[in-house]
């Protein structure tokens, strides 16, 4: 047993969508999120600006002492991952996944689309195509921060077999990209993450039966209530 709590880190809200879902399968687990609303949006800024950003909380996150941090942004874990791994905690990052059969287009941000792990990406599926949006983690964050739905032009991303979501964010625009393509053809690597979690908990799981989510910073109140209608 290891009654520790796991911290949940992104750069606003779109670790909540993770958070949600491994609330729901570990509900005895204690949780702690973390979003880095003062330097939100990551994805504008320089690779040793993330960097930076990303080793300066972490420090701080591991103070509290989790049996993991899972990093639930795909520009963090990209951009930083050499810094995360040297850390002395247990992490999970949340990294952009490309289909197997057929074209892919990604849709990330500026950083994550110029990191080396999407230049590995592409060089392994020479059809992937990489859209960087820039504002579009930001606009996502107003609009649902404010209780809003995001609007997208989806039509953009059409007329390729899979397309994923590289940034957390994003997942609260899926509901806009099924009127273009099929569930099975949405990909995001929160899939993997929250895999990776579920094995890991499956081996440290918390002794009690009622666990808690407490949001470190931020509105929240708001937070609260964007995680319930999740």
């Amino acid at each position: 047993m290891d009654n520790r709590c796991i911290i949940f880190y992104d750069s606003g809200i779109g670790g909540l969508n993770l958070l949600k879902r491994t609330y729901s399968a570990f509900p005895e687990e204690d949780y702690l999120y973390y979003g880095d609303f003062e330097n939100m949006p990551y994805g504008n800024k320089t690779e040793e600006e993330i960097v930076g950003i990303v080793s300066r909380n972490l420090d701080k996150l591991i103070k509290f002492t989790p049996k993991l941090i899972v990093i639930a942004c795909n520009t963090a874990s990209t951009v930083a991952k050499k810094t995360i791994s040297e850390k002395t905690v247990e992490t999970i990052g949340v990294f952009p996944t490309v289909g197997k059969n057929g074209k892919t287009v990604l849709i990330c941000t500026e950083a994550t689309a110029k990191s080396g792990y999407v230049r590995e990406l592409k060089e392994k599926y020479p059809s992937l195509a990489v859209f960087p949006e820039k504002n579009l983690a930001r606009d996502i964050e107003k609009a649902v921060s404010d209780g809003g739905v995001p609007e997208i032009d989806a039509e953009k991303y059409k007329n390729y077999d899979y397309v994923s979501l590289g940034c957390t964010h994003y997942t609260y625009i899926k509901e806009r990209l099924l009127k273009i393509y099929p569930p099975e053809r949405i990909l995001s690597g929160e899939d993997a993450a929250f895999f990776k979690i579920r094995s890991f908990l499956n081996s440290h799981r918390h002794s009690g039966q009622e666990g808690s989510v407490n949001f470190m910073n931020g509105e929240k109140a708001s937070l609260k209530r964007i995680f319930s209608d999740i």
